[in-house]
């Protein structure tokens, strides 16, 4: 009754609300609902921003949403969603109710509508948009070219025709990371070249570079000599300064030294689809490892092998992600001996390797932090093997199909729960957009 609940919520109030805020942390969003459905004290500490610091909301159908719903994010002070859905009315309502939001990442295809309607949000620093294949290039860079706080903009399935429409993201001098992921598997690379040496803050580029030959693809990373006449009074940096490059379908592309000198400072690599298709031509990745010696991460994604590659890796790698390729207990005798500064290991969807390997993780790799072992041929034997890892803090299983609940309680018990085991996808999205 809601005298009851006057009693109860009463009851509640004496205690003071940083007890609560502290334990309410601890809580998944799903589990902050149901507490927030308990008593309307309870919704009103919910809702406390500290709460939702740093949280991205998922919006699958925005045209489902009423007021109270927009005045409840404008309590918790959102500041990052991703839209699954655009309908210009609702997309208007977003805008104009969350007007501090600084990342915003669309999964529909946008429209130049509600492209425009971006401009209300002047904080906005993070723009992700996965689908731009209904408009030109000009008209994107034109609208994004006013988010003039802009730091992280990721463009996928853009199309990219022989024009200056890229030049415009020169204006973007703020800009941390670029993502070009066009439908062609192109762009003009003079264009691409001239935007790259007007912004001195860029330090994380990802391309999709499927018809890029070794020219192309060199020229966009080598300083430009001359430019129109109308170019020729904006500065440029003499030197690129990125400190991370993902390239997609990059199995047929190449670099020359000149482009290897202007990425010198590079201490992380992304190759995502990394599949020859042409014999003959020079394998980039074999080039950049040899190259690139002080690289500090890799990430190798489904590409056919990882065996031509192992006996490459730098001594200097602390994280290494290969996910969908061959590797086998060879290739990884053969790192935890020379990589000894290993701290960051992912091996989803690989194969190659069996349970014996995995046994001597402990000894191979002791310093260990984060192991992901997606589909990997686990069972609860190999798992309390795991335990031994004395620095490892993050363990992925997740489809490990001969693990029991048993032993997954064995191994918690065993490590006091000092290990976050993942044992479910995780809703959001976080490896390298390959569109």
């Amino acid at each position: 009754s809601h005298t009851a609940e006057m009693k109860f919520e009463c009851i509640w109030q004496q205690l003071p609300q940083e007890i609560f805020t502290e334990i309410f942390s601890y809580l998944s969003s799903d589990e902050k609902a149901n507490v927030r459905a308990t008593c309307k004290y309870f919704q009103k500490l919910i809702d406390h921003p500290t709460l939702w610091k740093n949280n991205t909301i998922v919006l699958r159908s925005i045209s489902s949403f009423n007021v109270k719903f927009w005045q409840m994010l404008q309590k918790r002070k959102i500041c990052s969603v991703i839209v699954k859905r655009v309908g210009m009315k609702q997309w208007k309502m977003l805008t104009q109710s969350l007007p501090d939001l600084v990342a915003v990442t669309v999964d529909a295809e946008i429209k130049e509508e509600a492209l425009q309607g971006l401009k209300p949000l002047v904080h906005l620093q993070k723009l992700h948009l996965r689908n731009c294949s209904r408009l030109s290039d000009h008209v994107i860079v034109k609208d994004v070219a006013h988010l003039k706080n802009l730091t992280n903009l990721m463009l996928c399935k853009i199309s990219c025709g022989h024009g200056s429409g890229l030049l415009g993201l020169a204006q973007l001098k703020n800009l941390h990371t670029l993502a070009l992921h066009t439908r062609e598997g192109c762009f003009p690379e003079r264009m691409l070249q001239y935007v790259l040496f007007q912004l001195p803050g860029l330090k994380e580029l990802s391309l999709k570079v499927k018809k890029m030959d070794k020219l192309k693809l060199s020229l966009c990373f080598s300083l430009p000599n001359i430019f129109l006449v109308y170019f020729t009074s904006m500065t440029t940096v003499s030197k690129l300064h990125l400190k991370r490059l993902d390239l997609v379908d990059s199995g047929d592309t190449g670099l020359s030294d000149e482009a290897l000198d202007q990425l010198s400072c590079i201490r992380s690599l992304g190759l995502w689809h990394h599949k020859k298709t042409l014999l003959g031509t020079e394998d980039i990745l074999e080039t950049m490892l040899r190259k690139l010696p002080d690289l500090t991460e890799i990430d190798l994604a489904w590409a056919a092998s990882f065996e031509p590659y192992v006996k490459l890796m730098p001594t200097s790698i602390e994280k290494l992600s290969v996910i969908g390729a061959k590797v086998s207990n060879c290739a990884l005798s053969w790192l935890a001996n020379h990589a000894g500064k290993l701290k960051h290991l992912n091996l989803d969807h690989c194969h190659g390797f069996d349970r014996m390997v995995l046994k001597v993780f402990p000894e191979k790799f002791p310093s260990l932090q984060t192991l992901g072992l997606r589909n990997a041929p686990l069972t609860d034997e190999t798992l309390l093997d795991l335990v031994n890892l004395k620095h490892l803090q993050k363990l992925d299983i997740c489809n490990a199909q001969y693990i029991t609940l048993g032993g997954i309680q064995h191994f918690q018990t065993l490590t006091d729960n000092r290990i976050q085991l993942m044992k479910e996808h995780s809703l959001v999205r976080t490896e390298c957009c390959c569109c």
